[in-house]
């Protein structure tokens, strides 16, 4: 693995607070699965900050196949209290019925994961 920081060109901007200039770490990571594992734990570290701090999260996924990894490792952290999170996906095809096979919200909901039967958490 490769991880290397640099700045990004601009700056990032919080209500309330002053602007800054922020670097942005890079990862070269062995696989597809590998990188899809270590989104998923960043990201789950911020939903989990978050709700510790506010009492709730919103995330925004995206769609595709390159993000099943990520979605699937998401959901099956078992600590996340998924229903104080909210979660917008970025994109979907306009009209696309939920029963077609390359509808986001199915393939979430068809999703297997280490939470039983229920539907995929990102779905809710």
């Amino acid at each position: 693995m490769i991880e290397r920081r640099a700045p990004v060109a601009g700056v990032i901007w919080r209500p309330g607070s002053s602007q800054q200039v922020v670097t942005m770490r890079i990862s070269i990571a062995a696989d597809v699965d590998d990188m899809g594992h270590r989104a998923a734990a960043c990201g789950a570290e911020r939903i989990r900050a978050a709700i510790a701090e506010r009492d709730s999260a919103n995330i925004i996924v995206a769609t595709g196949a390159s993000q099943f990894t990520v979605l699937d490792s998401l959901a099956a952290a078992d600590d996340i209290a998924w229903h104080r999170v909210q979660v917008f996906h970025l994109d979907e095809y306009i009209g696309l019925d939920e029963s077609h096979p390359a509808s986001f919200p199915r393939r979430c909901r068809s999703a297997p994961t280490s939470h039983g039967p229920s539907p995929h958490p990102l779905s809710r």
